[in-house]
């Protein structure tokens, strides 16, 4: 059991660096999974957001959950928007316009998961906001729900 435990650890640190945007912290405290999108530092320009969340470690159907979702930027505003897939109900809508304090701020997403088991997502975008107010770069970010399943059943 405990050989599986580290093959599937290095085995999606692997996977995690091929991708290169995300990296999981293997952490959990009292049943929740933290995990950090960080900003790429490739390809098109974006914004330099980094996302960090904490969902509970398993989720099941018709269920209210609440993520904590903290936002780091170098940007002092941030513009953000929230969407989900069909099926999953946004219950409780942030502030669109965010003032980071000391280059982070703290959000908290309440949501309804759908009746149907599988994978879903909450998709934020971050829009960076100039000190005379006009948009400057953006960056869409995605957080996995896995309702219902494992999320080694996607793996």
């Amino acid at each position: 059991m405990k050989k599986t435990l580290i093959i599937s650890f290095f085995l999606g640190i692997i996977l995690i660096s091929a991708i290169g945007t995300s990296r999981v912290d293997l952490k959990s405290e009292n049943e929740r999974i933290e995990h950090t999108i960080k900003s790429p530092n490739y390809g098109k320009p974006g914004a330099a957001v980094t996302l960090n969340y904490s969902i509970p470690k398993q989720l099941q159907t018709n269920q209210s959950i609440v993520i904590p979702i903290e936002l780091l930027s170098t940007s002092a505003r941030l513009n953000v928007g929230l969407s989900s897939s069909e099926g999953v109900k946004v219950l409780s809508q942030p502030t669109t316009e965010l003032e980071l304090e000391q280059g982070s701020t703290l959000i908290e997403v309440a949501l309804l998961t759908p009746p149907k088991s599988g994978l879903y997502y909450l998709y934020l975008n971050a829009q960076e906001i100039s000190d005379d107010g006009q948009n400057l770069l953006s960056r869409s970010l995605a957080i996995p729900l896995y309702i219902g399943i494992s999320s080694n059943s996607y793996i």
